[in-house]
């Protein structure tokens, strides 16, 4: 990958799918993502702390509290003054992006985002 500096203060978001109790795999997307940007900031809600982000049927059975769900993870990351939330899951990136204008955070994917800076 082509190292470079983030353009906007970022975290690493834990998709909604992660495993929350014993998962090794939290600290492999951000591997991924520190060969590019370097380390992130980090949420309160991350890892085993993390919590659903509204992208899973709660959207449809009962919207209200995937709307809650979805806000309270952008909340915490407008908190933490995070301007870029990077996830690798296409549920929890079109959640975020319904509600992310309104607290003036970008929702990037990080696949593409790792895809653009390949270095050929």
């Amino acid at each position: 990958f082509q190292a470079s500096e983030s353009p906007l203060p970022f975290a690493y978001l834990d998709p909604t799918h992660a495993g929350r109790v014993g998962n090794e795999r939290h600290a492999y997307p951000r591997e991924l993502l520190g060969a590019v940007y370097g380390r992130g900031r980090e949420l309160f809600l991350r890892a085993d702390r993390s919590l659903a982000c509204g992208s899973t049927a709660l959207q449809f059975t009962s919207p209200h509290l995937s709307q809650q769900l979805t806000q309270t993870r952008l909340h915490d990351a407008f908190h933490n003054r995070i301007q870029s939330l990077i996830t690798e899951d296409p549920g929890t990136l079109h959640q975020l992006s319904l509600y992310a204008a309104a607290y003036g955070i970008q929702v990037q994917g990080l696949y593409e985002l790792l895809a653009a800076q390949l270095v050929s």
